[in-house]
């Protein structure tokens, strides 16, 4: 699968809302030179909502764990350690949904 420069060029990406459900194949999603890290909004269910979130991490980017996430009502937080570029870096994705907030 080829994609957007921008998205080649990160280290690691963090894409909200996948919808991903256990039915899907990781395979159809791989990005060439990233490993892919999938945390579905329910790993067992094959009902897909629009939740859950893929990480992308550069295959040469150390990772000292596969990224998790933790929701807080409606806040969903993915966090990723990395060993490299820089020691014990943490990337931290925070999100809302829309369908979440009340718009004035």
């Amino acid at each position: 699968m080829t994609c957007d420069y921008n998205v080649q060029a990160a280290h690691v990406n963090i894409f909200v809302d996948s919808a991903l459900c256990a039915s899907d194949s990781s395979d159809l999603y791989n990005l060439e030179n990233f490993e892919l890290f999938r945390i579905d909004c329910n790993l067992l269910s094959f009902a897909r909502t629009p939740y859950g979130t893929v990480v992308y991490i550069q295959n040469d980017v150390v990772c000292l764990r596969n990224p998790f996430r933790y929701n807080y009502g409606s806040i969903e937080v993915t966090i990723s350690i990395l060993h490299s570029p820089i020691e014990n870096m943490h990337i931290i994705g925070i999100y809302r949904s829309k369908s979440k907030m009340s718009i004035s």
